[in-house]
């Protein structure tokens, strides 16, 4: 859904009453023109809550931050983002994790490879949302959903853009969360961290709901509210 190319084949036509989404970007500008005028598109969050993660997501957390890994970015650089954010935070951990898919030898042994990595940074196969109810921030390296999720999760959430100019990607949206350099997303922090907050959530709001109901609350009313 959140793929880097904004008009998707998957979804030029769909004939649904209810068509449950993240957010309601792009919906609105790129795919409803085109649709069924009696589909209706119903903003609901993250599908990967449980019900125990939404009780717990005012529940005070570390400052460390998750660096989300896909294939869509090469191995070499992404190590040394990872490598940047672990010495520019030598007071939290930075925590690697990879993308189970795009998993691979290299992937299991980065660690290894470096000559002397920092020893806050570490590699965690844990769950992804389990992982971001114990963080404050979180770092994702290409165009997958988990850095909107991140959002509604309540971490400060920061995507590269490795994208060319020509490309769309879904995130460019979202400026005060899209970064083409890592030393722009350490400065981000920092400057969120003195109280110099640019990170704009009234922004994200079309990307996520940032105070959605509960989503199973929310289809089980839909489907209750059906004139069978």
């Amino acid at each position: 859904m959140l793929a880097p190319n904004i008009v998707d084949t998957r979804t030029r036509y769909i004939d649904y009453d209810i068509y449950y989404v993240f957010g309601r970007y792009p919906y609105p500008q790129h795919h409803q023109p085109h649709w069924p005028s009696h589909v209706t598109v119903k903003p609901v969050g993250t599908f990967g809550m449980t019900r125990q993660h939404f009780n717990n997501l005012n529940e005070p957390r570390k400052p460390d931050i998750l660096f989300f890994v896909s294939r869509l970015i090469g191995e070499r650089e992404f190590i040394t983002q990872a490598v940047a954010l672990a010495e520019a935070f030598p007071d939290r951990q930075v925590i690697i994790k990879p993308k189970y898919r795009a998993r691979s030898i290299y992937h299991m042994d980065f660690l290894t490879s470096l000559d002397s990595p920092p020893p806050n940074l570490i590699q965690s196969w844990d769950d992804s949302y389990a992982l971001m109810m114990a963080c404050q921030y979180a770092v994702s390296n290409g165009s997958s959903s988990i850095a909107a999720e991140a959002v509604q999760y309540g971490l400060t959430s920061y995507v590269f853009d490795s994208f060319d100019a020509e490309t769309p990607f879904f995130f460019r949206e979202f400026p005060s969360m899209c970064y083409r350099e890592i030393e722009d997303v350490i400065e981000a922090i920092r400057k969120k961290e003195r109280g110099e907050d640019n990170y704009h959530l009234d922004e994200l709001t079309e990307l996520i709901p940032i105070s959605a109901p509960f989503i199973g609350d929310s289809i089980r009313a839909d489907i209750t509210g059906i004139d069978h």
